[in-house]
């Protein structure tokens, strides 16, 4: 089941669609950039790169974290306070979707 969707960006280029799937195992960080067409079936499938895999919603949220901060433009640690709050608030906007 996909339970977040959001484009990730690096130096202002979009690099592709960041999803958290979840199944029986836990939680995957996966970065969609791109389609394919299959040769058998000539359907256009979704290209994927798993980044990460993790066993609670807890580690998804703090690797999303840690993420969001390294993309971070702040050039004060004033700067950067507000970022990291306003990051965790982005963060639990995301996680009550989820959960209504």
């Amino acid at each position: 089941m996909k339970v977040f969707n959001e484009e990730l960006i690096i130096d202002d280029e979009v690099k592709g669609k960041l999803v958290i799937e979840s199944d029986s195992l836990g939680y995957q960080v996966k970065l969609y950039n791109g389609t394919r067409i299959d040769d058998k079936t000539k359907k256009e499938i979704e290209l994927s790169t798993t980044i990460g895999n993790f066993m609670t919603g807890k580690g998804c949220c703090k690797f999303l974290m840690n993420l969001k901060i390294k993309q971070s433009t702040a050039e004060t640690l004033l700067e950067l306070m507000k970022d990291v709050e306003r990051i965790e608030q982005w963060i639990e906007s995301k996680v009550d979707v989820l959960r209504a």
